[in-house]
């Protein structure tokens, strides 16, 4: 559940004082896209989530033990932040900041502490985060906000699962931004501030990413370091082929994925585009038709279009494109799961995952398909369902074993899902075989399933 506090109402109120008169600073002004939101997310609902080592924007972090120590990191980061808050004992999680962003850029601040202490097991903080514009009008954007749990380490850190959302439309100053955190430790009496920097500019967009190897490691490592920027390089690509020939309408489902959690997350991207659709050439141009179709946009203007594209865009709207998140498809499921994986992909977050981890609960089913298949018959019409969540199970498994072993963070996401109960008893079953002690490496998966499904694609034993 998502709980979001909208701030934008105090903006006329502190616009009444003079050093933060409105009128003065654009800063202050409140707007449709110009809203900041303190968003409470899924993590919230978590365990206190510690760690004692973690990389902040590639270099390893040790916490040490100390005085309390605050962090604060602007990142466009997924805002739920599974990274941290979903990961398994021992594993190492991975943070990216940021130090721009762009007009009408979503990003997000997460709260970090070293070194809290601990009294009866719990800590018991209290900060502020005052955001300062460039030509110094200031705003106080959490006062006094209690932030608390469970601790069971002297040396870690944490994040806190209240995340500051900010996006600042072209009203606002270019140039930079500082945002400072306050923190006070109820349990020691320590205090310890942090101030970050994002300098917010204009968009100018970047060279493409047209050599086929860049562009395949980018594609696997994007949640690592994500940006607007890298987003763009790839999707207008003169290496990107979204065809698959084999696939329905002959579209690759894991780049649509990808790229529709992309935009949506970088979605002050589509209206730059469109703002230049008519530079682009007949192959980015039928490119954006497609994107906008995935992430709901309304059909683009013929005027706009000449009339091969005008028919490509009507056929491509008259399609019923899978939602992932929906019932699995009687056809189109395995495309479905391609689509969860290219959100994955972009994203580096749990909720594509656990939607895989679903098919494991048809454990069931699968051994009623490979049943038909040796009898060597079709399922009949009250079969049918049984049968399709049966493939879906398999599909599922194989396409699971696929990416966890490309894959260290779904590897790292299936092994919390179990540490946690995070799944129905069949599907923990089933996990467990391939993770027969939780934290294991990835080979488990494989050496599990040897004799009971094959992954070759030559055929099960």
């Amino acid at each position: 559940m998502i709980i979001k506090k909208t701030i934008a109402a105090f903006l006329a109120l502190l616009g009444a004082a003079p050093f933060l008169s409105a009128a003065s600073s654009p800063f202050l002004v409140p707007s449709k896209g110009a809203m900041i939101t303190q968003e409470v997310p899924a993590g919230a609902q978590l365990k206190n989530a510690e760690h004692q080592r973690y990389f902040l924007d590639g270099k390893i972090v040790d916490v040490k033990q100390g005085s309390l120590r605050a962090r604060l990191l602007p990142s466009t980061q997924d805002g739920e932040l599974d990274v941290w808050f979903r990961m398994p004992r021992g594993a190492v999680p991975r943070i990216t900041s940021v130090s721009k962003a762009y007009f009408g850029e979503k990003f997000s601040l997460f709260p970090m502490v070293e070194n809290a202490a601990s009294k009866d097991g719990k800590f018991n903080l209290k900060y502020s985060v005052t955001a300062t514009a460039p030509d110094g009008a200031k705003l106080e954007i959490v006062k006094d906000a209690k932030w608390e749990g469970e601790k069971k380490q002297e040396a870690s850190a944490m994040i806190c699962p209240d995340v500051i959302d900010l996006r600042f439309d072209k009203r606002y100053q270019p140039g930079k931004y500082s945002f400072t955190l306050d923190v006070v430790d109820e349990n020691s009496g320590q205090k310890s501030a942090y101030t970050a920097e994002v300098e917010l500019a204009k968009w100018q967009a970047p060279k493409t990413l047209d050599d086929p190897k860049l562009l395949d490691e980018a594609f696997r490592t994007f949640y690592f370091k994500p940006s607007a920027e890298l987003l763009y390089s790839m999707f207008f690509s003169k290496a990107l082929d979204m065809e698959e020939p084999r696939s329905p309408y002959r579209l690759n489902f894991t780049m649509l994925g990808f790229f529709k959690a992309g935009f949506l997350r970088y979605d002050f991207l589509v209206e730059e585009i469109m703002a230049n659709f008519s530079k682009y050439n007949f192959a980015d141009r039928t490119k954006i038709i497609l994107i906008s179709k995935l992430i709901g946009k309304p059909p683009i203007l013929d005027s706009l279009l000449d009339p091969s594209e005008i028919k490509y865009q009507k056929s491509l709207f008259e399609a019923e494109m899978p939602n992932p998140y929906e019932d699995w498809h009687r056809t189109l499921a395995p495309v479905q799961m391609d689509m969860l994986w290219g959100e994955f992909y972009m994203t580096g977050s749990y909720r594509p995952v656990r939607r895989m981890m679903n098919t494991l609960a048809n454990a069931k089913e699968g051994e009623f398909v490979e049943s038909i298949m040796r009898a060597g018959r079709r399922p009949n019409k009250d079969e049918l369902n049984r049968f399709t969540m049966g493939v879906v199970h398999i599909v599922g498994l194989k396409s699971l074993i696929r990416n966890t072993e490309a894959s260290d963070l779904a590897d790292q996401y299936c092994v919390w899902a179990l540490e946690n109960d995070d799944l129905p008893k069949p599907s923990q079953e089933l996990l467990r075989k391939i993770y027969p002690g939780t934290g294991k490496k990835r080979s488990q998966f494989e050496k599990a399933f040897e004799g009971i499904i094959d992954t070759s694609g030559k055929g099960a034993k």
